[in-house]
């Protein structure tokens, strides 16, 4: 089973919104059979038990390196651009845009 970290906008404006745009997009993962990590979670966590911004994108630097692809999904997003670049770094396949349209790409393959 290919393991995806879903990649995208937590902090930049509503964070409630973003975290239910980010599960419903591992949802569809999920849905279509593949192993989701999705980093939104976090928010809650980050509710009861605080950190830094740094520390949480050192968690997901670590994780990234030992998935199959990083999901970067669209809007604007300073930690998922860290990530992607992260992932690109470490020669870790990205995809930059919806979830349905790279299922409807996989389904092509």
């Amino acid at each position: 089973m290919k393991v995806i970290y879903l990649s995208g906008p937590m902090t930049v404006g509503p964070q409630f919104e973003n975290v239910r745009e980010a599960l419903r997009q591992a949802t569809l993962l999920r849905e279509a059979g593949y192993a989701v990590i999705c980093p939104h979670l976090t928010f809650f966590w980050d509710l009861v038990f605080p950190t830094s911004h740094a520390r949480w994108l050192g968690m997901d630097f670590a994780i990234i390196e030992r998935v199959d692809l990083v999901l970067r999904i669209p809007g604007e997003s300073r930690g998922g651009d860290l990530e992607t670049a992260h992932a690109r770094y470490k020669g870790i396949a990205v995809y930059e845009g919806r979830v349905d349209e790279w299922l409807a790409e996989q389904a092509e393959v």
